[in-house]
């Protein structure tokens, strides 16, 4: 229903959004090392100047509608959720890394894992 309704959307958005930046915000500042945060409406928020990086993760719009009937969306309901959203296209290129999760769930494991390691060994490489 509040994908629907623009005002009730509103503003639950400009409750919990703030919020949950904040949130993320005080644990950031009192870690150490990597943090992976999955922020959904990262663009449509804004990216917070202490990311230091983005990867987009990217379906094709028949995976994600194949995903997102699993959760027992019709195409109607995809498409109120997704006329909020920036295109696909736009935040591909306001990203650092793009990765495809196109495959099974192993698959997706070994392309996140090999991304981990690329980061690895770019720390290491910065630190020498």
């Amino acid at each position: 229903k509040i994908f629907s309704e623009e005002e009730e959307y509103e503003f639950v958005s400009d409750l919990l959004h703030p919020a949950t930046i904040s949130a993320i915000e005080k644990f950031v500042k009192g870690a150490e090392g990597w943090i992976v945060v999955e922020i959904p409406l990262l663009f449509e928020c804004g990216r917070p100047e202490w990311m230091d990086l983005v990867v987009f993760v990217s379906a094709s719009p028949e995976k994600r509608a194949e995903r997102n009937a699993s959760r027992g969306w019709d195409a109607g309901e995809i498409k109120r959720r997704e006329r909020r959203l920036m295109p696909r296209d736009e935040k591909m290129a306001m990203s650092d890394w793009v990765l495809e999760n196109i495959g099974s769930k192993e698959e997706w494991e070994v392309k996140a894992r090999e991304l981990g390691n690329i980061f690895l060994e770019r720390e290491r490489s910065a630190k020498s």
